[in-house]
């Protein structure tokens, strides 16, 4: 990505900051000074990845967006909204617009997942972290999945996608374990469904 330096060192900082309401400050910062930046796309991925980390999905949702609207193949932003989008509580309105919203989030699981088919090791990564970056958001893309399929009361879909969530990665969370045993559960596949809760 071609960008000044100046640029380049702004994102970073923005990048190391670990108090959310800090990097988002930065994030409108860098806005402000540099509002046509190549690096602004991955600016609004911080500032995404921070509201959600502060449980505001709306505000994580347009940071996403905007994101995805400079980058459509920011593969971090595209989990990021379909993580946000199927969860209960981003499902408003409508019938109709809650099945647009779960559309979109589907599909932009499976641009990521498509995304990830071509995804480059980076200059200072060994295999093994590349394959364990590749796997953990592959293993995103997939709980995003399996939770639209829940909105849809498809279980068995979702069931599948949290598999794939579950085998992506060597490092699975115990949310993983705990959406796939609540699907287990709705099919009324109870043994299962209590395994899974006792991984989770």
């Amino acid at each position: 990505v071609q960008a000044s330096g100046a640029e380049a060192m702004a994102l970073q900082e923005i990048q190391n900051e670990a108090a959310a309401e800090r990097k988002i400050q930065l994030a409108d910062a860098f806005e402000k000074k540099y509002p046509s930046s190549v690096l602004l796309s991955y600016v609004y991925t911080e500032a995404a990845r921070a509201e959600q980390q502060k449980g505001a999905l709306d505000e994580a949702a347009q940071y996403g967006r905007k994101s995805l609207k400079l980058d459509a193949d920011n593969t971090y932003s595209l989990i990021i909204v379909a993580l946000i989008l199927p969860q209960p509580k981003m499902l408003k309105g409508s019938v109709t617009e809650q099945a647009a919203q779960l559309s979109e989030a589907a599909a932009d699981a499976n641009r990521a997942l498509g995304l990830l088919e071509r995804l480059q090791k980076r200059p200072e990564e060994t295999d093994e972290q590349f394959h364990v970056r590749k796997g953990s958001l592959a293993a995103d893309a997939h709980f995003a999945l399996g939770m639209g399929e829940m909105q849809r009361d498809q279980f068995d879909k979702a069931v599948t996608e949290y598999q794939a969530a579950i085998s992506s990665t060597s490092k699975p969370t115990f949310q993983y374990y705990y959406r796939m045993a609540e699907a287990q559960a709705s099919e009324s596949h109870f043994s299962e469904a209590i395994q899974n809760l006792q991984k989770a």
